[in-house]
């Protein structure tokens, strides 16, 4: 008789409260992040993390045009003890993603919608805890 043993790991990937809202000192900036705390994933499964912002930056005649249709985005893991760690950043239609981070994340709709700052981060290993 063979006993067949399956295990079931899940993952926290990163804490975001439900639907919360940030916005800088100015209102120029409105970022709303709308996913449970903690978004909970299986190892080696794919998890998606919507973000949007909105710039209402005044404008000015010094503002770069590009710096109000795709300000930066830049995702960063914080671990326990405050280590932070880049995951991905974005800035005037090009993206760079960390190296430990290749192949495995992407912001499925940056290049179409700047202001879509959602990340996916797909063959989750232990080390996406944060």
């Amino acid at each position: 008789m063979t006993t067949l043993l399956l295990v079931f790991v899940c993952l926290r990937v990163i804490a975001a409260a439900i639907s919360i809202e940030i916005s800088d000192n100015t209102k120029a900036l409105s970022v709303k992040i709308a996913a449970q705390s903690p978004v909970k994933a299986v190892l080696a499964s794919s998890v998606t993390i919507p973000c949007y912002f909105i710039n209402t930056t005044p404008l000015s005649p010094d503002t770069p045009l590009a710096t109000l249709l795709a300000p930066r985005i830049k995702w960063t893991k914080i671990a326990e003890g405050g280590k932070e760690t880049v995951i991905v950043v974005a800035t005037s239609g090009k993206v760079k993603i960390s190296h430990e981070y290749q192949g495995r994340v992407m912001l499925p709709s940056y290049h179409e919608i700047p202001s879509d700052a959602t990340l996916e981060l797909d063959k989750l290993q232990s080390s996406d805890s944060g």
